[in-house]
């Protein structure tokens, strides 16, 4: 695979390089889409997270949704753990 960088991407992998952060460019553009990769799923699951807030938003709005105490959310969870 060959790949071809912009001048101004190639400054910085030699600066990089010299400055002795990484051994080779294939080390550092490995650690760049790893980077990615991470940043993509932390992404993917901030997503998942805005859409399930808005399914529980929803359901409060429509009135599906109990009262419960802070000592039975507590309850619950304690008991959950010792599962």
């Amino acid at each position: 695979m060959q790949v071809l960088f912009s001048p101004s991407i190639k400054e910085y992998i030699k600066l990089r390089l010299e400055a002795g952060d990484f051994d080779n460019a294939s080390e550092l553009v490995n650690e760049a889409i790893e980077l990615m990769q991470e940043q993509e799923a932390e992404a993917n699951k901030k997503q998942r997270l805005i859409e399930a807030l808005d399914v529980g938003y929803n359901d409060f709005l429509e009135g599906r949704h109990k009262e419960i105490s802070a000592k039975e959310i507590l309850d619950e969870l304690i008991e959950k753990t010792k599962r």
